[in-house]
């Protein structure tokens, strides 16, 4: 375990506590929560004061408190939150209060984790329409979690409110294959049907059905398909002619499978009159969103039969809303906003809202694995190659498997001691999995399975023959001897909840238990391979297993108690690798015995794309945080300077492939472009204030040779506090102040800053003309400004700083604090000899000199007020005392050393925001009164 995250101590303190607190059904505050974990901790012995009590109380409350705090609130122009209000009507929500009644009781999940999905589904469905709104509306959104944590479930909760709040006809497409399809419509009968729809026990009831106070007199939701059976026409024709003579929710699951999809359509056209359709509300969820929804073809041509007919069905209902889940959202950014035909409608462009959710610290994603402070989860592949007789990762369908990798018999082994540490922690009745992932053809994964199962088979003869025997004459077994290897190596320290160690002579004695039953299954796409199934009624006492496939694990599927991955694929797409890491999820108790096993270029690639992944997810949060739709706000992901792609390359045929510098080396960045929120601006300025309560007044003297205040060798600590809490327009503060901050951090030579606070130096004309800050008076800057005239929410109403030419400063006000390390005489000394060659003095340089002579780095405040002839007193006031900033790095542009840089692929608002609509920034200043030196 990372010493970053906790030591062994800390973590199974921690787990304790998690553990302790899941069970109580009552709500927890922090305070409480806080006093059962002082009092865990002194019944376990264990002292935990400062910042070791502040690292337990971090990741408990991360797991117990995990609900988003954002407002959720991204709403188009002219739409407006209405949940509330239709909530508020009644106290009582059939469908909701049985769903969170059944996670409270047969789920065991505590009031807390319950609470949070509370919010975060009203969120989601408040974005969606009022299905009581009187004509025609559609909405298009899209709701991003991690792979493999908890989007079911989340959306199941949607369903529920959706359905109490008056939506009529509700769809799930849940991926492309059957064993998903019937997953997803098991969860559905128990979270929302409350029976079992297909089987022996077909009608009785289940999940919510069972829950008590359940009305009895109420019909279940009408479902036209079953946990075996796709959508069909004559079942649903044998339930109901039409859909307004139902007297509950309509619910299907269905597959995205272009017959299916054109069968539903064909009934519903036919068996209800287009007057129906066009009051009725429909709410279509697309489960695994990017996959097979979206349009690859080009646009002259058809559209992929999925998308084309996903479209159709929405465009059937005149109220109609469409919702995406995924995991990894990158197809679906790179669809086309613009795209729409007569015949099919809008393609399915979130264009409305984009919704993240986040996962509790229990959750073990993409940064517990391949982030820069990642468990030690990981195992490295070296043993396969084209010329051995083991699987390479590069083979054909008839390739031929002589024998595993050693590195595969190895993951087999470990499994064996995970499982037996379970159930030397006092676990019962668990799934535990382990999966193997190696290749893509069926043919290999019929010989994959065979020789799996023999390796699983000698581990279970050796475990019966030698378990009871000493060690002097159990380890002369090459089978023991490697299971004690890798013990030795891997789980030496594995201790139990109580804390104590387990031992090898412990596991030994284990392991004719944990390898009884151990089942070896393919799954994939073959008519004849076997259904994975969990269930308790075919396993009571949990089940143990060695999954075998390839793609078909890739998209929702859950492994339950997934232990240990063996991974050995070449995909280069983004989206592919992050849908094939099942080993992302919950693993309460045993993440530490979690482990993956793949080749170094593969960690390589996953460490990327948690780090592109984790930036777009940053993007999501602050569009969020802005209030802006993804039809305002331009998103990308950073590519790969190598081999990968992001997804499929005929999902990206709109992406633009744009270089960002990560060097601030003698450059200048401003602040150009400014929010067209009036209390935007309110809120700078309140910053503005705290900023002098907190730092004192600052120094005209030093701020010498210009007119302003100066702060000396402030931390770097306190400049990205300030440029992040800073309302900057949301174009701007993805493009300019969040790298800004991150280079400003990781640099040594920014570690300490000076701050200019500018002021004019002309004498005001009236006291109107002052900006009083913290007993400060400055006299605010003036500046034609283009854009937004009133305020506005808007990406494209921005208020531009001095119109076209984009300019916030002038190149003088970097001679700031200047004479604090420098003489007069030698600054101007300097300036007579750049002007020699130059028409004028640059910015440059005063940054130039700033680093020959060991000046900080300069943040400048602008005051500024619009100058614009002929605008309106509203205008005006709107435009007044606005707060900029800029950012002056030491050094000499033209001497930089060579600048590191990232390519993104951005989608076509993001290069409509940053490209088309931006010009070219430059050096050199205006020639008029505030220019002159």
């Amino acid at each position: 375990m990372n010493s970053d995250i906790l030591d062994d101590e800390l973590l199974s303190l921690a787990n304790d506590i998690i553990v302790t607190v899941s069970r109580f059904k009552e709500t927890l505050d922090e305070n409480t929560l806080e006093q059962f974990a002082d009092l865990i901790a002194t019944t376990k012995g264990i002292t935990v004061t400062g910042g070791r009590r502040t690292a337990v109380l971090r990741k408990v409350k991360a797991s117990v408190f995990f609900s988003k705090q954002y407002d959720f609130s991204i709403f188009a122009e002219g739409y407006h939150p209405w949940l509330e209000e239709v909530w508020k009507k009644s106290s009582f929500h059939y469908y909701w209060d049985r769903y969170r009644a059944y996670l409270l009781t047969s789920r065991g999940m505590c009031v807390n984790h319950v609470q949070s999905l509370d919010v975060i589904t009203s969120a989601i469905v408040d974005h969606l329409e009022n299905p009581a709104k009187s004509g025609p509306w559609s909405r298009r959104g899209m709701v991003v979690g991690q792979v493999q944590s908890g989007k079911t479930a989340n959306y199941m909760g949607v369903v529920t409110k959706a359905a109490d709040c008056g939506y009529r006809f509700i769809v799930i497409m849940a991926g492309l294959l059957n064993a998903l399809r019937n997953q997803t419509q098991r969860r559905l009968d128990e979270g929302f049907i409350g029976k079992v729809t297909a089987g022996n026990a077909k009608g009785d009831p289940i999940g919510v059905g069972l829950v008590p106070g359940t009305d009895p007199d109420r019909t279940h939701p009408i479902c036209l398909t079953t946990a075996d059976v796709d959508f069909r026409k004559q079942t649903a024709e044998s339930i109901l002619l039409s859909v307004r003579s139902a007297t509950e929710p309509i619910v299907l699951v269905v597959k995205k499978n272009a017959s299916t999809l054109r069968n539903l359509i064909e009934w519903i056209k036919t068996n209800n009159s287009a007057q129906v359709l066009k009051e009725l509300p429909f709410l279509l969820i697309d489960d695994e969103a990017d996959n097979a929804s979206v349009n690859v073809k080009s646009p002259e041509n058809e559209p992929t039969r999925i998308n084309s007919q996903i479209r159709t069905l929405l465009k059937l209902f005149g109220r109609n809303c469409y919702l995406g889940y995924t995991a990894t959202p990158f197809a679906n950014i790179f669809i086309d906003p613009n795209s729409t035909d007569d015949e099919h409608g809008d393609d399915l462009f979130p264009r409305d809202f984009i919704l993240t959710l986040e996962a509790p610290e229990t959750y073990l994603g993409p940064k517990a694995f391949f982030g820069e402070s990642a468990w030690d989860l990981v195992r490295s592949i070296h043993d396969v190659d084209e010329s051995s007789g083991a699987i390479p990762i590069r083979h054909r369908k008839d390739f031929i498997l002589e024998e595993l990798p050693e590195s595969l018999i190895d993951a087999l082994h470990l499994f064996v001691i995970a499982k037996a540490i379970r159930m030397l922690r006092g676990e019962h009745d668990f799934d535990c999995s382990a999966l193997v992932n190696a290749s893509r053809f069926r043919d290999v994964h019929t010989q994959l399975n065979e020789k799996v199962a023999e390796v699983m088979k000698c581990i279970r003869d050796a475990s019966l023959a030698y378990s009871a025997l000493d060690d002097e004459i159990a380890l002369l077994d090459s089978t023991i001897s490697r299971l004690k290897r890798l013990f030795d190596a891997e789980y030496m320290s594995a201790k139990s909840d109580a804390g104590v160690v387990v031992t090898w002579q412990q596991v030994k004695g284990m392991l004719p238990d944990a390898t009884d039953g151990i089942d070896v299954l393919t799954v994939n796409s073959d008519a004849t391979a076997t259904k994975l199934d969990y269930s308790r009624d075919n396993w009571p006492h949990g089940r143990t297993v060695v999954i075998v496939g390839g793609m078909s694990l890739s998209r929702g599927l859950t492994l339950e108690g997934l232990t240990v991955s063996y991974y050995l694929r070449n995909s280069i797409a983004y989206d592919t690798l992050m849908q094939m890491g099942r080993w992302f999820g919950y693993r309460p108790g045993y993440a530490d015995l979690c482990r993956v096993y793949m080749t170094d270029l593969c960690q390589d690639w996953y460490s990327h794309i948690s780090i592109a992944l984790d930036e777009l997810m940053d993007d999501f949060r602050l569009m969020e945080s802005w209030k802006l739709t993804p039809r305002e706000f331009g998103l990308r992901v950073r590519a790969h300077p190598d081999a990968m792609i992001v997804t499929a390359r005929n999902k990206m045929r709109t992406a633009q492939r744009v270089t960002v510098q990560l060097n601030y080396f003698g450059r200048l960045v401003e602040t150009t472009k400014l929010s067209a929120n009036r209390e935007d601006h309110e809120s700078n300025r309140q910053l503005l204030e705290r900023w002098v309560e907190s730092h004192g007044l600052g120094s005209m003297e030093e701020a010498a040779p210009e007119h302003g205040w100066l702060w000396k060798n402030i931390p770097v600590e306190d400049i990205v506090e300030f440029a992040m809490a800073f309302k900057a327009h949301p174009l701007e503060e993805l493009d300019k102040i969040q790298p800004i901050c991150r280079y400003a951090k990781e640099t040594p030579s920014c570690s300490r800053w000076d701050v200019f606070l500018v002021s004019r130096a002309d004498s005001p004309k009236s006291a109107d003309d002052i900006f009083n800050v913290g007993g400060m008076e400055v006299f605010p800057g003036r500046r034609r400004m283009a854009g937004a005239e009133l305020p506005s929410r808007a990406t494209e109403s921005a208020i531009l700083v001095n119109g076209a030419k984009r300019r916030l400063g002038y190149a003088k006000q970097e001679r700031a604090g200047l004479l604090r390390v420098m003489s007069e005489v030698d600054l101007k000394n300097a300036e007579n000899a750049f002007l020699e060659q130059h028409k004028a003095v640059t910015g440059n340089l005063y940054r130039t000199l700033r680093k020959t002579y060991g000046g900080n780095p300069l943040m400048i405040i602008h005051v500024i007020s619009s100058n614009n002839e002929g605008q309106t007193a509203e205008t005006s006031e709107f435009r007044k005392n606005l707060i900029a900033l800029s950012w002056s790095f030491p050094g000499n542009v033209v001497a930089a050393p060579l600048e590191p840089s990232v390519e993104y692929d951005v989608n076509k608002i993001w290069y409509k925001n940053y490209i088309s609509m931006r010009t070219e920034e430059t050096d050199e200043y205006d020639d008029d009164e505030e220019n002159s030196l």
